[in-house]
């Protein structure tokens, strides 16, 4: 189940940030599990799996990301501040993600919900995640710098086998 997992977060992860214009990256197969970062997103996971989505990189990564998205809808943020602008993109781009994995699940009759999105900024940020089954642990490096994606899953009741 893990590997499969694994490769559906890369593949949604993959899709999306092709999607949005990045095409220069390669997978990070076993990025470290506590990273220390300074953007973090998380999406809590409800149905037959349940548990947490996380989205986890360093400020300079996570604007250049969302000033590639924003660009798309010819929208250009001033300054060199990570904005309400990139904030709001950011997000986006992880409901995107997140979304994706869950529908690659539910063509394995996987069903699942997810929560809003919380933002958490700051600096040297070292996520936890407490009383989880398993984790797994993907990401993407390139010239936009490195992206991290994260899923631990409580609980699962998975009619069948993926």
């Amino acid at each position: 189940m893990k590997d499969k997992l694994k490769e559906i977060l890369y593949n949604a992860l993959a899709q999306i940030l092709k999607e949005i214009g990045i095409e220069d990256f390669d997978c990070i197969e076993d990025p470290e599990k506590n990273l220390t970062c300074e953007i973090i997103l998380t999406i809590g996971i409800t149905g037959h799996l349940t548990g947490t989505m996380m989205l986890q990189s360093d400020r300079k990564s996570a604007t250049f990301i969302a000033e590639k998205m924003l660009s798309k809808i010819n929208h250009f943020p001033e300054g060199d501040d990570f904005t309400e602008s990139h904030q709001e993109a950011i997000r986006e781009i992880m409901n995107l993600i997140s979304g994706r994995s869950l529908m690659i699940l539910s063509e394995h009759q996987i069903d699942c919900n997810l929560t809003p999105p919380t933002l958490i900024t700051g600096k040297e940020i070292c996520p936890s995640m407490y009383n989880i089954g398993y984790s797994v642990h993907t990401g993407a490096k390139g010239s936009f710098g490195e992206i991290y994606f994260f899923f631990g899953v409580k609980q699962e009741s998975i009619p069948g086998n993926l």
